[in-house]
């Protein structure tokens, strides 16, 4: 059996181009060139392939910039298609049903909004 390595991204929170206000925080804002910066190593590693294991982008499926922000994923994370997997994360199709939680809960509106974004 030959030895292979795959890459793991996590966590990449892209926003749509021109920002918005879905985050307080300022370290967000860089969210997008970081996410760019992780494509570039992982495909200069040349790996077998790669898994996002979610929260793909911030804004969240409610929100009026996540169409935007999925479009702009879609062209960060191109170079590694087609060995790119994804696997939704709370930022993506939403989150447990909890009244402290900042995501609104999964419902067939927010994953059918991931599919259509997505697939």
């Amino acid at each position: 059996m030959n030895p292979f390595t795959i890459a793991i991204l996590t966590d990449t929170h892209i926003r749509a181009p021109g920002g918005d206000q879905s985050s307080p925080y300022p370290v967000n804002t860089r969210a997008n060139a970081r996410a760019r910066y992780a494509v570039e190593v992982i495909r200069a590693e040349e790996r077998a392939f790669a898994v996002h294991l979610g929260d793909i982008v911030h804004p969240l499926p409610h929100m009026a910039t996540y169409a935007d922000a999925a479009d702009e994923a879609h062209r960060i994370l191109s170079p590694l298609a087609p060995k790119l997997h994804l696997v939704p994360g709370n930022h993506d199709i939403g989150d447990k049903p909890h009244d402290a939680s900042p995501a609104g809960p999964v419902n067939e509106t927010s994953r059918a909004t991931y599919r259509d974004a997505f697939g």
